[in-house]
């Protein structure tokens, strides 16, 4: 098998050509190995240098997405606030509905802001509060039926 490269270029080429089909400079016979030849593509630089790769661990590579964790968090502090600011025990059996005026818009800030997991955890948080909601509402309702809680 022989190769061909381009004396402007410097393109390795497998077959003939009367120019150079990138550049239209000069093909001359390459006195290269065979190794060397058998991994070359058509067009290939004959100095190509390796494909640099990015050797930074993942973390550092991928953006920052934010964590559930603290997304989790975040929904408990807002919870902690709303508790803070209305307490009333009448306002505690709709707590997971009215949890919404305040962690929807949360969710679509951190959304807004590329961090995907914090609005997961934000999202964790709210069904876990809804849930605990919904068990503490059937527990009173329970309670206040005929015969009461046994």
């Amino acid at each position: 098998m022989s190769a061909y490269y381009c004396t402007e270029c410097a393109f390795l080429y497998e077959e003939e050509h009367a120019a150079c089909p990138g550049c239209g400079g000069l093909l001359e016979p390459w006195g290269g190995s065979q190794e060397a030849v058998a991994p070359a593509r058509r067009g290939a630089h004959v100095d190509a240098p390796e494909p640099v790769r990015d050797t930074r661990p993942y973390a550092e590579r991928e953006p920052d997405r934010g964590s559930i964790g603290a997304g989790f968090g975040i929904g408990m502090l807002l919870h902690l606030l709303q508790l803070l600011v209305v307490f009333e025990p009448f306002f505690l059996l709709f707590f997971g509905i009215t949890q919404l005026a305040y962690m929807l818009p949360a969710m679509m800030g951190w959304a807004i802001a590329g961090k995907g997991r914090t609005v997961g955890g934000l999202a964790i948080c709210l069904g876990v509060t809804f849930f605990a909601n919904c068990l503490l509402f059937g527990l009173i309702c329970a309670s206040f039926m005929e015969g009461g809680w046994h």
